[in-house]
């Protein structure tokens, strides 16, 4: 029976990943991707006919019916296929914990991709003591087993394989882990799909990076627009301001507020990742809450002159954000600044 190994993808940073961790390993094991994102993804586009990606549609599925998609004609047709290891982006996620189960795939078989930041510290997604209801629904209607670890991620004591851009500050609880570093090769994909999909243009200032606060009314209007007076603050504001929008923002919402301000500005495309733009970037501040882009932006360009300005948010749901930050800038001897 053929052997492969299989990778689930939710995001574009999670696809980029498995692509490289395809394409490190082109030459020893086949790769099997499972694209569970949108089918309009920028990288799925990009990237389904360079590697093994099927996309298999969730929207009508969820942990109450997941079953139901074994009639799924991929899913049958790696019924065929000796899956040596599963890979995941959660280890909570419905789908892989169904997977897990259907194929028969034990805990030292499974591998994790790098969740952004929260693969740098202890995390538990969700909290145990909403998975534990799961848990029982499904033993009593003998369903597949819920992840009952008291911590997930590189937490799980379970998971000894990792695949990372993170080696240096990776976090696990595993006592020998298998670290699998694909840096090289996400550069190498990083460039490749970057360069096809954005014009060159010559971008130096301060960058901010916003979450979608509006969309999901974590902030009034007014409430924004006094969070961005207080963060223009602390910049120079004689250098050119660009604000990078997340993808699920209210754009509409987000310009009126942002014309306000009173100030030279340029929105860079909301649905552009930020990473697109890195190599048409130099000598610029970012300024923002805590990010991943702040991570792959040291990580694609270590020779870039960047300043960092981290802002706490009150009451701020993933606290350990912070110190992993701090961290990862001094070790790569960055500049950097925590409001």
């Amino acid at each position: 029976m053929m052997g492969c190994d299989l990778i689930l993808a939710e995001s574009d940073f999670h696809l980029i990943q498995a692509c490289s961790f395809a394409l490190k390993f082109k030459n020893d094991t086949s790769t099997e991707i499972l694209w569970i994102g949108s089918k309009d993804s920028t990288y799925f586009n990009f990237f389904k006919n360079k590697f093994q990606i099927s996309h298999v549609d969730l929207t009508n599925f969820n942990f109450f019916n997941v079953e139901q998609i074994s009639n799924n004609s991929k899913l049958i047709s790696l019924k065929d296929i000796k899956i040596n290891r599963l890979i995941t982006f959660y280890d909570t996620h419905f789908f892989f914990e169904y997977l897990r189960s259907e194929f028969k795939i034990s805990w030292g078989n499974i591998g994790l991709l790098d969740d952004g930041i929260g693969s740098l510290y202890k995390s538990s997604m969700p909290k145990i003591h909403r998975r534990i209801p799961k848990a029982i629904y499904n033993l009593f209607c003998r369903r597949f087993n819920v992840n009952l670890s008291l911590n997930t991620l590189g937490s799980n004591k379970k998971i000894k394989t990792f695949i990372t851009i993170f080696k240096k500050n990776h976090h696990h609880a595993f006592v020998n882990p298998e670290l699998i570093d694909i840096v090289r090769e996400f550069k190498s994909l990083n460039k490749l799909i970057s360069d096809e999909n954005i014009n060159r243009s010559n971008i130096s200032g301060n960058i901010i990076l916003t979450s979608p606060v509006l969309k999901y009314k974590r902030l009034s209007k007014e409430d924004f627009l006094d969070y961005l007076k207080n963060l223009l603050t602390n910049v120079d504001l004689n250098q050119h301001v660009y604000f990078k929008p997340h993808p699920r923002e209210d754009l509409i919402q987000f310009t009126n507020v942002i014309k306000k301000l009173n100030i030279d500005f340029t929105i860079l495309d909301q649905k552009l990742p930020i990473e697109f733009y890195f190599n048409s970037i130099s000598d610029s501040t970012w300024i923002g809450m805590p990010s991943t882009a702040f991570l792959t932006r040291i990580i694609l360009n270590p020779n870039s002159n960047d300043n960092y300005i981290i802002l706490q948010e009150n009451n701020d749901p993933f606290p350990g954000r912070i110190p992993v930050l701090e961290t990862f800038f001094k070790s790569n001897q960055i500049k950097y600044q925590i409001l």
